[in-house]
């Protein structure tokens, strides 16, 4: 086979390879998994920067979103974005800097300041909704994925409520100390904590806290559970 063929094969083959392989980060859930379709966005769902109020100053880190359980709303995030939830007065969700959900009071957490790979059970926080919201919640999932199946990360770009991401994974494992996945293509970690983690029935089955690479560790439903019960 001359080198011209070869060459030829070699493009072909690439261009299959990406089209096959192509990165998942797409809109609303235009993207479909190997065995799931990704859940299908409306484009409300409230998800944007945490922006903390403490007694003397105030700063915007990680991700904060609208969970719905019970008949009541509360904004959900990762417990090291905030570090210790005492101090805290209250919270926005904030797209840019205009608020989309403005000062939900905290109301269950732990003081964490790290995040753990392997238990990831203390790294979440609550806050209480005061205002009612029209939509843009979700919904907790009857039972943790197994490991194999499809999750998705969803959050917005450059702290821009209307460009959110759904990033496609496989589950490693999970158990009741940690949720953990490895994602499709090579994603940056950076401000994702706080990020809902959802099935393919846009319910809620983690809360994204930390990863490395394409490894990736959430909160997992038993101990998000366990936190309502406690409010």
């Amino acid at each position: 086979m001359d080198l011209k063929k070869i060459a030829i094969l070699l493009v072909v083959a690439f261009a299959a390879y990406m089209f096959l392989y192509r990165s998942p980060e797409v809109d609303y859930g235009q993207f479909s998994g190997p065995e799931e379709t990704a859940p299908r966005m409306g484009g409300n769902e409230i998800v944007g920067h945490l922006l903390i109020y403490l007694s003397q100053r105030s700063y915007s880190a990680g991700h904060g979103f609208v969970l719905s359980h019970e008949s009541q709303q509360f904004v959900v995030s990762a417990s090291h974005v905030v570090g210790n939830i005492k101090d805290v007065d209250s919270v926005d969700v904030v797209s840019g800097s205009t608020p989309i959900v403005s000062d939900a009071k905290p109301a269950f957490g732990p003081s964490y300041s790290t995040c753990n790979m392997d238990d990831a059970r203390r790294d979440v926080s609550f806050y209480t909704v005061n205002s009612t919201l029209a939509g843009g919640e979700f919904s907790i999932a009857s039972a943790p994925p197994k490991a194999g199946q499809n999750v998705w990360m969803f959050c917005t770009q450059d702290g821009k409520a209307e460009k959110k991401l759904l990033m496609a994974a496989k589950v490693t494992s999970s158990s009741d100390r940690a949720l953990k996945y490895e994602f499709l293509s090579r994603v940056s970690f950076n401000g994702t904590s706080g990020c809902p983690i959802i099935n393919s029935n846009k319910q809620l089955v983690g809360v994204n806290v930390c990863g490395h690479a394409k490894a990736g560790v959430a909160v997992p439903v038993p101990t998000i559970l366990d936190g309502l019960d406690s409010i």
